[in-house]
């Protein structure tokens, strides 16, 4: 609704003899009675020097001159930047604050705090682009022309989940570079291509191509070209390369009567490659030399990453391998920080906890070797190799022993049938009731229907021929197990917390490891560890020098804002390095936790760690 208080302002300044509410509902994409609360909101609320008025004849019209708007946000700050680097882009000489602040309707105050957050996000995220304040003038935008360009597309970012709202978006964002006919036109082309290729087009997969067309065509009609030079070999095929030109340039057309030169082309041509609208086949790899430096470089990450957490990444050729293609593809959208398509992302993040782990550390281990900024939708790719490879390399980490009754057969098929059912127990034992006390160190008997036994280690007892219900037994009787093993010590508290840095503070301070909140908070900005479905397991970015494997489990009192997403439990994971194979342990139980949609309704009742434990177990099993 705030963002569409922007938009209001914006309809009625362009119409300054009125405009009806039926005009006004109609471009924001809401209801008549929706305008008339926005305008009693602003009114009230955030307008100073004007206000907003209504008449049978006019419609409604601004009386008077805004001076200010109330500082509440309802211009997020990546709207405000959005504006405030488009304006800086309709023009080539210095702008001074005061003129910003009259565009943007905000004081000058507020334009200088966004001027400043820009230039922290650009050194941050190692964009080429100066965004410079020079004392007494104003500020200006100079730098590479293609990172520019890349800086304004990552400020886009509308909630639309359909093609006339994404069309309103551009007729809101874009004014002045594009008129509601073309950005039809545009989007109308666009999708046919799509449609062309066997993909379904959605406005996400669109935005960005359109973005590109958009910008790239009022850029060069100002004379600011592209300045990327083109490498020596070819990259992309002929195909490739001829297919980017005739869309490009039909999307030139639409707009206006540029024509788009080499360099234009060879750069949309990669984001072509970035988006998928181009699949793999169609692009080539570098030359041998520039393979042969990337694959060393993959080689250094594996190697990294097999240190800590002595894992055979190296020794999986298949993942060198896979890694290779899909690096050498992205490398370029990379370097010059297109944006990568992944609709996945939260599924990754939720189902493949462990392996999105591996590709963050992964991908730290890239960023620093190549100087690369790598988000999070290509670092959820990354997840899917290492999932790959956890289900190639799968290990059982929960050792049984099999007790049968009378025939030594009917132990050996139900051991083999226990191991086909449980990917992770491991049958180190098959024996008679008469040797019981000859079973080395197990986890759990299970044992024939037919037997009656005693044992120090937990006993489950199954049919011969293990049936669904054995199954579900066993199913509970294992999360348990495992669940006990993890979460032995750990802290459990209810609470309500400002934001995840507090929490995380207050947590490890409650841990005793208050001198991990940095790397915790250095792993949150490489990229969030909300897994959704109200769930965030925050960790350190490198395991920490620690003696003890620990687990701090908040439940909060209500749901809190993490990053993108809401949370409602918070496990903070501290592993240690003589306890590996715990914490992949963690990660797969924890992967059950934040994946069973009727967990976040449960939490409140939760008082001690038995609690959770039991709640965990009986409901990973549903």
């Amino acid at each position: 609704m705030k963002d569409n208080y922007a938009k209001l302002l914006l309809e009625l300044e362009k119409r300054t003899n009125g405009i009806s509410g039926n005009q006004l509902a109609d471009s924001l994409g809401v209801s008549t009675r929706s305008i008339r609360n926005y305008v009693k909101d602003l009114n009230n609320n955030y307008l100073q020097g004007a206000r907003i008025e209504a008449s049978p004849e006019h419609g409604y019209v601004i009386k008077g001159q805004i001076t200010s708007i109330t500082e509440t946000g309802q211009l997020e700050f990546e709207q405000r930047a959005f504006f405030i680097l488009r304006y800086l882009m309709m023009r080539t000489d210095i702008t001074t604050y005061e003129n910003l602040a009259e565009k943007l309707h905000y004081s000058s105050q507020t334009i200088r705090s966004d001027i400043y957050r820009i230039q922290e996000l650009i050194a941050e995220e190692q964009r080429n682009v100066r965004l410079q304040a020079i004392i007494f003038k104003g500020v200006m935008l100079e730098g590479d022309e293609l990172a520019i360009r890349s800086l304004l597309d990552s400020f886009f970012n509308p909630n639309t989940t359909s093609f006339e709202q994404l069309e309103r978006e551009y007729d809101f964002y874009f004014q002045e570079w594009i008129d509601p006919l073309e950005i039809h036109s545009l989007i109308v082309c666009l999708r046919q291509q799509f449609v062309k290729r066997n993909l379904k087009p959605t406005p996400a997969l669109v935005k960005p191509i359109a973005n590109y067309i958009i910008i790239a065509n009022y850029r060069d009609d100002l004379g600011q070209r592209l300045n990327q030079v083109l490498p020596g070999t070819q990259q992309l095929s002929v195909d490739t390369m001829d297919y980017a030109s005739i869309l490009l340039e039909r999307g030139f057309q639409i707009i206006g009567d540029t024509i788009p030169d080499k360099v234009e082309t060879w750069c949309f041509a990669w984001l072509l490659v970035s988006q998928q609208l181009l699949t793999d086949e169609n692009a080539i790899g570098g030359s041998s030399e520039s393979d042969s430096r990337l694959l060393n470089t993959i080689k250094k990450a594996l190697l990294d990453l097999s240190n800590t957490y002595n894992q055979p990444f190296l020794q999986d050729t298949k993942l060198q391998t896979d890694l290779l293609l899909h690096i050498s593809r992205d490398i370029y959208p990379l370097e010059y920080q297109f944006y990568i398509e992944n609709s996945y992302l939260h599924h990754i993040k939720t189902d493949y906890i462990m392996a999105y782990q591996y590709a963050v550390d992964f991908a730290h281990s890239l960023i620093e070797m190549m100087n690369l900024k790598v988000p999070d939708n290509e670092i959820g790719y990354y997840a899917l190799h290492f999932a790959a490879f956890l289900e190639r390399n799968q290990q059982r980490t929960i050792d049984v022993a099999v007790i049968y009754a009378r025939r030594p057969v009917t132990g050996q098929m139900l051991a083999q049938r226990i191991e086909e059912q449980f990917s992770n127990v491991q049958v180190v034992a098959i024996v008679d009731t008469k040797h019981i006390k000859d079973i080395p160190q197990v986890a759990l008997l299970i044992a024939s229907n037919e037997s009656s036994i005693k044992s120090k280690y937990p006993i489950i007892y199954v049919n011969d021929w293990l049936d669904k219900q054995d199954n579900k037994k066993l199913q509970l009787q294992i999360n348990q197990i495992i669940l006990q093993q993890v979460l032995n010590g750990s802290l459990l508290i209810h609470g309500k917390f400002k934001n995840k840095n507090e929490l995380i503070k207050t947590v490890l301070k409650k841990m005793g490891n208050d001198s991990l909140y940095s790397a915790i908070i250095q792993r949150e900005r490489l990229s969030s560890t909300e897994t959704g479905n109200f769930a965030a397991i925050p960790h350190p970015m490198r395991i920490p020098d620690v003696s003890k494997f620990s687990l701090g489990i908040v439940i909060l009192d209500e749901p809190m804002k993490w990053s993108k997403e809401l949370a409602r439990l918070v496990i903070v994971v501290i592993p240690t390095h003589d306890q590996l194979s715990r914490y992949e342990l963690v990660f797969k139980e924890l992967q059950r936790v934040v994946t069973n949609n009727e967990l976040p309704d449960l939490l409140p009742s939760i008082r001690t760690l038995d609690d959770f434990i039991n709640l965990v177990a009986t409901a990973n099993q549903r």
